[in-house]
């Protein structure tokens, strides 16, 4: 997501701190996985969103 979100390519950098998000929750690092949700929602709103309800799910 770096790389991408370096190069302004926000629409990338959300997805890959996305899937980064999903990985994190599945091993139980959720501080971590919202600490990218804020950042996901600067970038790309419905992602923002799409990761939200996956962590409330694990709650």
């Amino acid at each position: 997501g770096n790389l991408y979100y370096m190069q302004s390519k926000w629409k990338k950098a959300g997805d890959a701190y996305y899937h980064a998000a999903l990985k994190l929750k599945e091993i139980k690092q959720l501080d971590q996985a919202y600490h990218l949700l804020r950042i996901i929602r600067g970038l790309d709103t419905d992602t923002a969103n799409k990761l939200q309800i996956a962590l409330q799910q694990s709650s």
